[in-house]
């Protein structure tokens, strides 16, 4: 067994705490357990599923803060962890991640600041951390990722400006939702001919001037 490269258990009422067996399944690539009932807390022997590079836990009942091992996980590509009770801050050593396309960290209770160890990772493509209880203002640094094309934000408790880079930044992306948020000042217009955006959201905001 230890060979195994696939599991998918989605959709299967499975309920109490992730098995232990699991992660002495060191060949693992892609594990999925999304929506079902587990809970307790993500554990920390995670971090044997060194060639890991899909894990979905979306859509359960988990707590807890993340475990320090998930960001060892070198090889990771998608991680969703999605519509669970995880709380706590974002750590910086996601910056560990540098294999990372997709975070989906969306339906949380995640606090304090969006990291800005996002910034350092050059493969990420989605990003959504939206309905978290996230604060402080917008890092500038996340308008560096020049791979991105959706940043989903919307539902926290982000404020401050939009700086004005983000023209420069919405080249690559294509959705941007910020609705939702404490956002406030002048709506930018440094949006460019080359702009790539096709969905923007900033509704709910205290953002005021004419649109770009």
């Amino acid at each position: 067994m230890k060979s195994l490269k696939w599991i998918y258990f989605g959709h299967s009422h499975l309920s109490g705490e992730i098995p232990q067996e699991i992660v002495h399944l060191v060949s693992m690539d892609h594990l999925d357990l999304g929506s079902n009932n587990l809970s307790g807390e993500i554990t920390s022997s995670f971090g044997n599923l060194s060639n890991l590079r899909h894990l979905f836990l979306f859509n359960n009942k988990l707590t807890g803060l993340l475990p320090r091992s998930i960001f060892g996980l070198k090889k990771l590509v998608e991680l969703d962890l999605s519509y669970n009770h995880l709380f706590g801050e974002i750590s910086e050593h996601l910056n560990e991640l540098q294999s990372l396309e997709t975070l989906h960290l969306f339906n949380n209770h995640f606090t304090d600041k969006i990291p800005n160890a996002l910034a350092s990772l050059p493969r990420l493509q989605q990003v959504d951390l939206s309905s978290n209880n996230l604060t402080r203002d917008f890092p500038s640094l996340i308008y560096n990722i020049s791979s991105i094309e959706v940043l989903d934000l919307a539902y926290n408790n982000l404020s401050g400006i939009i700086p004005p880079c983000l023209g420069n930044f919405s080249k690559s992306v294509s959705v941007l939702d910020l609705r939702m948020n404490h956002f406030h000042g002048t709506i930018l217009e440094t949006f460019g001919e080359d702009c790539g955006l096709r969905n923007v959201n900033f509704n709910g905001n205290k953002l005021k001037g004419s649109l770009p």
